[in-house]
C-alpha cells in the first residue's frame, strides 16, 4: 500500500507538527528534496523518526527537526540512507 498512517510521538518537529498529530505518508516516492517532511527508522534503535531533509545526495540525506532544542537529529548521528527513508509526509492531522 502507497500510504501509511503515523502518530508523532515527541514535540521534535514543533510548530509545524505536534506531539499527538497524525501523518499521512507516501511510500512509494525515492527522490527526497530540501524541505521534505520523511520518516525514517533510527539509525541505532529503529524506531520510526520524523525529521525534514536539510540535504539530500544520491544515496543519503541529512534530516533536522524543525525544535532544533528537542531533536535528536542527522547532527548527532550523521546522514541517513536515502533507501531507509519510510517516505514522505503529504498530509497531517
Amino acid at each position: 500500500m502507497p500510504l501509511m498512517v503515523f502518530k508523532v510521538r515527541d514535540r521534535s518537529m514543533e510548530p509545524g507538527l505536534r506531539e499527538g498529530d497524525f501523518i499521512v505518508v507516501y511510500t512509494w516516492g525515492r527522490k527526497f528534496r530540501r524541505g521534505d517532511i520523511v520518516v525514517f527508522p533510527h539509525p541505532g534503535t529503529g524506531m520510526r523518526m520524523v525529521k525534514r531533509v536539510t540535504r539530500s545526495g544520491r544515496d543519503s540525506c541529512f534530516v533536522v527537526g524543525d525544535n532544533s532544542r528537542l531533536s535528536e537529529d542527522s547532527r548527532k548521528f550523521g546522514d541517513i540512507r536515502a533507501g531507509s527513508i519510510v517516505g514522505k509526509v503529504i498530509l497531517h492531522v
